[in-house]
């Protein structure tokens, strides 16, 4: 029941190999568009005096949850003992929660140089000094909170902890941010991203205020695509943006990643899923040590193509032509199996996948072979 909830909601965010090559760090990005409605709405309640301490920043993917949150922490953490004033002085006079690059504040933010933000994310440091991306957010990263709580604002103002994403906590880790939750002092202000708030345990849930971001719209989406690729053609954007389903960064995330030529070459594939000399073909091209990132792009393609094939079969809602041809595929899945089916072939496929990493590290290119072999033995086309 878990993962058929999973699968009627959005996509997963990209692979973060992939998305850290696609798009700034959302802590140094400004404009954010698209999520009025989400910024008034908390500037109205930093405005009434009695802001709640911790806020649930959720939607799909890739719509700008966490550059909404370094907004709001901009906002909130700006000259320090001025913005702890702003609840009982001028607050009303605030018209947005805008704060411009070249204040000290947000070139603080930028770099991770302000003492009175805390950001706990999946990343660490590894031991020679590269980026690793863990699975779940520990323990011992919540732990920091205890430094931060305990001591007093640095700057006389507000602390702000950003947990990126919420979902990703293991239980440890969850328990030990719902004490902080439950106990906060004065002038902390927690905002959890969450692209699925029902992976959160209920009693974060009810000790948070929600803040809901809507994807964003296609013309809105188009025209951010248009601006920062305008050699890109028409049908390239519409393509990455129905690809990402409302999600600008994961639309980035796919363009950076050369997804269009990934998808196009995974889609011949699956038009003929008996022709074995095809499957070692793209084994070969995505499989190799060299591939990595077409690999990782590949691997994320997938999972997403499967998933959005099931959400559609669950909802009953055919699912709308991305590339030409790709309808055709999922008719001819359509009507061989139901979705329980296609849910077990798709567990099956992804588990393959994910043993690439580790512990196992299984050769890509045997796994990929195996992956869309397994398609080919459940779909029975041809």
């Amino acid at each position: 029941m878990l993962l058929l909830t999973v699968l009627l909601r959005r996509p997963h965010k990209i692979e973060h190999k992939i998305e850290q090559s696609a798009t700034p760090h959302p802590r140094t990005v400004f404009d954010l568009k698209g999520h009025g409605q989400a910024e008034a709405q908390f500037l109205k309640a930093w405005q009434s005096g009695r802001i709640h301490h911790a806020w649930i920043i959720s939607g799909p993917s890739g719509i700008g949850k966490a550059t909404l949150a370094y907004k709001i922490a901009r906002f909130v953490l700006r000259d320090g003992q001025e913005s702890a004033a702003a609840l009982f002085a001028d607050s009303t006079d605030l018209k947005d929660l805008y704060v411009p690059p070249d204040h000290p504040v947000s070139r603080r933010i930028s770099s991770l140089g302000h003492p009175d933000l805390l950001v706990l994310e999946k990343q660490v440091l590894d031991s020679d000094g590269t980026l690793k991306n863990r699975q779940h957010i520990q323990v011992a990263e919540i732990r920091k909170t205890e430094n931060l709580l305990r001591l007093k604002p640095s700057e006389g103002g507000w602390r702000v902890v950003i947990v990126d994403d919420a979902g990703a906590l293991n239980h440890s880790a969850a328990n030990a941010l719902l004490k902080a939750l439950e106990e906060p002092p004065p002038q902390v202000l927690f905002l959890l991203i969450a692209h699925r708030v029902g992976r959160l345990l209920p009693t974060i849930r009810s000790r948070c205020r929600l803040l809901k971001l809507k994807p964003l719209s296609s013309p809105l989406s188009d025209t951010h695509l248009q601006t920062l690729y305008p050699d890109l053609s028409k049908d390239a954007r519409e393509a990455y943006i129905n690809m990402a389903e409302g999600g600008l960064g994961q639309a980035l995330a796919f363009k950076e990643a050369d997804g269009l030529s990934i998808y196009q070459a995974m889609i011949a594939v699956f038009s003929a899923p008996r022709n074995v000399q095809k499957i070692h073909q793209f084994a070969e091209t995505f499989g190799q040590k060299s591939a990595e990132m077409r690999f990782l792009a590949f691997r994320h393609l997938f999972s997403w193509w499967w998933t959005r094939l099931i959400r559609h079969h669950i909802q009953g809602q055919f699912p709308a032509e991305i590339l030409t041809g790709d309808q055709a595929i999922a008719a001819s899945l359509w009507d061989k199996g139901d979705y329980l089916h296609w849910l077990d072939i798709f567990a099956n496929m992804s588990e393959t996948l994910q043993k690439t990493d580790a512990p196992s590290y299984l050769d890509r290119k045997q796994v990929i072979i195996h992956a869309l072999l397994t398609f080919t033995k459940g779909g029975k086309i041809g």
